[in-house]
């Protein structure tokens, strides 16, 4: 929302009343005010208006600019005051009920903006800003029905405006009407293909349950925004890429071709003519059921093929992103016992190539790779950069000699004494989680205020708005993603994050180095210990890390003893009523007596993966399943508690926290929620949402995700 002010041109488009007689100042004056507007001198402006108010006091130009100067200065009260001595000396001008609504929806008095908005419409009806900014006071009352209209105004105003096709499509999204919302945010980028933000909207809107192939474009979107954006998760986009491929026919021969009497070439033919499916593999893991058994299939048939296949660029691009794929999913997939006698005479052909300083097959490489982290093989030492596909060197042989280098280079606070935290550090050293390629800044750079105006936080203090150089903790960064989003996010943030892992700081720190990052500090060590660290921080992080403490109370309130008084805190929890599958399956594996090594992990895997439901269920739509680090955090966690929303809430309550609402990823059921209790103090009622999840269980199936303050 932006505030105008153009002097006696003010309000002129368009309206139905004739402007009040001429009291103004002469023209070229008026032009050196609006000037100095335009150039942000908002002291000289308010000076220089109000020495000539004293001699045009019926000036309602005068009055406009004064408003303006005291909006620039961050003095909304007293802009509001001047606009109303504007609109005495002329009530009938739309630009100034118009600027007068942007000033308050500024200071949250939604329900007088949006008086002025409808009363700026009703004098101008072609007024796009006003039907613009109705919409998003109407949007953030919860009102989206009334919104939608709003919006649709306003596209029709101005069918050119990114904004207006944006904030179309995301009243649609509210209103869980997804196929709309697309139509509309592609609308949006074509106009503006580079808006980080509306990029963003799109990404959220293609996480969710989307029917794909509706709009014309999809598939050249999807593939701009996994190469070209950098500010996306591969693994945000790859659920709707699997969707779209699925579709495609090629798959179909590909998976003819590893049918009976399997030939490989054509298989890997086929693939290379869905590059969005080969490049998706060699960024993150792929979460789907067929396409994974798909890959499995080519990867056995490759590793069974008794000669060396032909090497068109193609075929190798295939093999290289399935080798970047078995690596990035920790080997997830399962090995025959035909398998590994082909490995081990592959194994066997390459050893005899080095031993004889001749260069190993480049397929006998690949097939390798696809099988076992090249690093940690026996003739490591002996392979050179120009044996494999530079991808595959970098990620198996380089990257990895980097972590080892900086692991033991990681400052360090305080023992880790708990038995439960050394449990949950050797987990994390076995299994560094998340293993990602490219990680996503979320949206565009912004302030801490407007980061907590984006999010709807609920806040009794309002210190942090004020804040322009927030020191932040993430406290269990595991391989890093978050802090990094965090620190390329947030404007002016110095970021310190910990973990109790090595294995994970040192993958975050070769990804921080190597994205040029400096505002990201990383140590080693226990929540449990942050008292060492001696210094506060305004903000904290602790997102899906309490509920692996062996006292998450105990955790949460060492990181409340580090947060400023109006401090503000991310915390994120398991639900207990969204894990029941969860909590039956881990209930198998401790009856079972299952280890988590990667062996059994893979076995009691593909017993799930041969469930004829498997596809439906929860459990194959969660990310976690699709590598062996993320599903044995999922379902082989050395340590879990879960929560309800009345635990949470008493646990607050002990800590003297305040809840400032939840971050909520799934809009259908924040609308659901919104229709249910139209009132926005709904919002921090925990009461009311203990209520929504239990009839709607798997609302929170992605953790708790909410906001605190401490007092």
């Amino acid at each position: 929302m932006t505030y105008r002010a153009k002097g006696r041109q003010a309000g002129a488009r368009g309206r139905r009343a004739a402007a009040p007689p001429p009291a103004d100042p002469p023209p070229d004056i008026l032009r050196a005010l609006v000037t100095l507007y335009q150039q942000a001198r908002h002291a000289d402006l308010l000076a220089a208006a109000t020495r000539q108010q004293r001699q045009h006091p019926r000036s309602y130009a005068l009055h406009s600019l004064i408003a303006g100067a005291h909006a620039g200065l961050g003095n909304p009260d007293a802009a509001i005051t001047s606009l109303d001595q504007a609109l005495a000396l002329w009530p009938d001008s739309a630009e100034l009920h118009y600027n007068k609504g942007v000033l308050l929806a500024g200071t949250g008095a939604q329900d007088a903006a949006r008086r002025c908005y409808e009363t700026a419409l009703k004098l101008d009806p072609s007024h796009a800003g006003a039907a613009n900014n109705l919409g998003s006071v109407l949007r953030a009352k919860g009102d989206f029905i009334a919104a939608l209209r709003a919006y649709r105004h306003a596209v029709a105003l101005q069918p050119r405006s990114a904004a207006a096709h944006n904030n179309l499509a995301v009243a649609h999204q509210h209103l869980g009407q997804a196929s709309e919302a697309l139509v509309c945010f592609m609308t949006a980028l074509r106009l503006a293909p580079t808006h980080a933000d509306i990029r963003r909207n799109v990404i959220n809107l293609l996480t969710g349950p989307l029917p794909v192939g509706l709009a014309p474009g999809l598939p050249e979107l999807l593939h701009d925004l996994l190469l070209r954006d950098h500010d996306v998760r591969p693994s945000e986009l790859a659920p709707a890429i699997c969707r779209l491929c699925l579709a495609d026919p090629i798959l179909e021969r590909a998976a003819s071709a590893l049918g009976n009497g399997p030939d490989v070439g054509a298989a890997l033919d086929a693939l290379a003519g869905v590059p969005l499916l080969t490049a998706t593999m060699a960024l993150c893991p792929i979460p789907d059921p067929d396409i994974e058994r798909l890959l499995s299939r080519l990867r056995a048939a490759f590793c069974l093929h008794p000669e060396p296949l032909t090497e068109p660029a193609p075929r190798v691009a295939v093999l290289t992103a399935l080798a970047a794929q078995c690596f990035i999913n920790d080997y997830i997939y399962t090995v025959t016992p035909e398998e590994r006698q082909a490995l081990d005479a592959r194994t066997g052909r390459v050893q005899d190539h080095l031993a004889r300083g001749a260069a190993p097959e480049m397929t006998d490489l690949l097939c390798l790779a696809s099988y076992l982290p090249l690093g940690q093989t026996a003739f490591a030492a002996r392979l050179a950069a120009d044996h494999l596909p530079e991808p595959i060197w970098r990620m198996q042989i380089a990257e990895p000699e980097q972590e080892a280098n900086l692991r033991g280079r990681i400052p360090a606070f305080g023992q880790i004494a708990n038995k439960v935290s050394e449990k949950v550090r050797s987990q994390y050293e076995a299994n560094p989680y998340p293993r990602w390629i490219r990680p996503g800044s979320g949206q565009s750079r912004m302030t801490l205020a407007q980061m907590i105006d984006q999010l709807g936080l609920h806040l009794r203090n309002p210190a942090p708005r004020t804040l322009t150089a927030p020191q932040i903790l993430v406290a269990g960064c595991g391989t890093g993603q978050q802090s990094i989003e965090i620190s390329r996010r947030l404007a002016g943030a110095q970021v310190t994050a910990i973990d109790l892992s090595r294995a994970s700081l040192a993958y975050a720190g070769r990804k921080t180095r190597e994205l040029g990052i400096a505002n990201v500090d990383y140590l080693h060590g226990d929540i449990l210990d942050l008292d060492a660290l001696g210094r506060p921080f305004d903000i904290v992080f602790s997102t899906g890390v309490l509920h692996h403490m062996e006292d998450p109370e105990a955790g949460w309130r060492a990181l409340c003893r580090r947060l400023r008084p109006g401090g503000l805190m991310k915390i994120a929890l398991y639900s207990e009523l969204a894990r029941q599958d969860i909590v039956r399956l881990r209930r198998e594996i401790a009856v079972a007596g299952l280890g988590g090594d990667p062996q059994a992990m893979r076995a009691f895997r593909a017993r799930l993966f041969d469930d004829p439901g498997l596809r439906d269920s929860a459990l194959a739509q969660s990310g976690d399943f699709y590598s062996l680090s993320a599903f044995r955090d999922l379902l082989f966690h050395v340590q879990e508690h879960r929560f309800t929303l009345p635990l949470i809430a008493a646990a607050l309550d002990r800590l003297g926290l305040d809840f400032c609402g939840f971050e909520m990823t799934d809009q259908r059921s924040l609308a659901a929620f919104r229709a249910r209790h139209p009132d926005p103090a709904a919002l921090v009622d925990l009461d009311l949402w203990h209520g929504f999840e239990t009839d709607h269980p798997m609302t929170f199936s992605g953790m708790y995700q909410f906001w605190c303050q401490k007092p």
